[in-house]
């Protein structure tokens, strides 16, 4: 009955991390006998699951990060062995900073990668990725992988409020929100950046599972579709009207191009075009809406 209930496993091959040289058997998640029953996609392109009475929580993001128990150095498994060599003792030099950051975080909750992964270690495993992918080459792409590291913890934080806050521990909500939305700007910040390195060249895109979640790759349209709907959601912070009706007119203009708003265009259909289509609405509604007011201050 025990082993109907478990939802991962450590892998009988041992993995050897590039930074401290040490031998682990990296854990993960089982995904038979209906562990994981799917819903919607949100429009973040997140994939939803219904709650599981029989295993309790279930979170698939909480295991792709690979994480050494010894030096915290983490990376997805594909990307494990990319780390640049000439890297490798300035990433084995911050092991006591990767655990203070992430002590500060969490604190009073134990991060501890021997033990089985849950929410939180999940969530601990993306930040630690973040700051592991800067010792990465221009070729491993490593800003857009910084990106979707950014916003799948964003995800996790989110999380982890809700759980907090059943829990009436009103402190940890408090403080696991205002670093979902750290996360959130970041997101945003490496998603711009990743797509301003591609257009010079400097860092690939395509080859690279954009994600954005685990279970589908969009592809170069979710991610032209991300970046911009993590600008619209993040314009909340420019105070300036007139900027802000900017960053509207160039979401509009860049999805409209790339998905063929407002033609009678099937070049690309399913989902994501309704999402796309989901998001042009609410920007050109939001747009207006300055407009307008700008107007009228105009004529007064």
């Amino acid at each position: 009955m025990e082993d109907k209930k478990k939802i991962s496993f450590f892998s009988k091959n041992e993995t050897t991390c590039p930074v401290c040289n040490y031998s682990f058997k990296r854990e993960e998640m089982l995904t038979g006998r209906g562990r994981l029953i799917a819903k919607d996609i949100t429009p973040e392109l997140r994939r939803t699951y219904e709650e599981n009475t029989k295993f309790g929580e279930v979170h698939p993001l909480a295991y792709f990060i690979t994480v050494c128990p010894a030096c915290w150095y983490a990376s997805p498994q594909r990307d494990f062995n990319n780390i640049s060599p000439n890297n490798i003792d300035l990433v084995s030099n911050l092991i006591e900073y990767r655990r203070k950051i992430i002590q500060e975080i969490f604190a009073p909750i134990i991060i501890d990668f021997e033990q089985e992964r849950n929410l939180y270690s999940g969530a601990a495993s993306y930040i630690l990725s973040i700051s592991c992918y800067s010792f990465f080459p221009p070729k491993e792409s490593p800003t857009i992988k910084k990106g979707i590291s950014s916003l799948r913890a964003a995800w996790l934080f989110g999380d982890m409020a809700a759980k907090v806050l059943k829990e009436n521990k009103k402190e940890l909500y408090e403080r696991f929100l205002k670093i979902q939305e750290i996360m959130y700007e970041k997101a945003r910040n490496y998603y711009n950046s990743a797509y301003d390195l591609a257009l010079k060249g400097k860092e690939k895109l395509d080859g690279v599972d954009l994600g954005p979640d685990i279970d589908k790759n969009y592809g170069y349209d979710g991610f032209i579709y991300i970046m911009n709907y993590l600008n619209y959601k993040m314009s909340y912070k420019e105070e300036d009207i007139v900027k802000k009706a900017e960053i509207y007119r160039e979401i509009k203009k860049t999805i409209g191009k790339i998905f063929g708003i407002g033609k009678a265009s099937k070049e690309k259909p399913g989902p994501l075009l309704n999402i796309v289509r989901d998001l042009y609405d609410e920007v050109s509604s939001h747009l207006q809406e300055i407009e307008e007011s700008v107007n009228l201050e105009i004529e007064e």
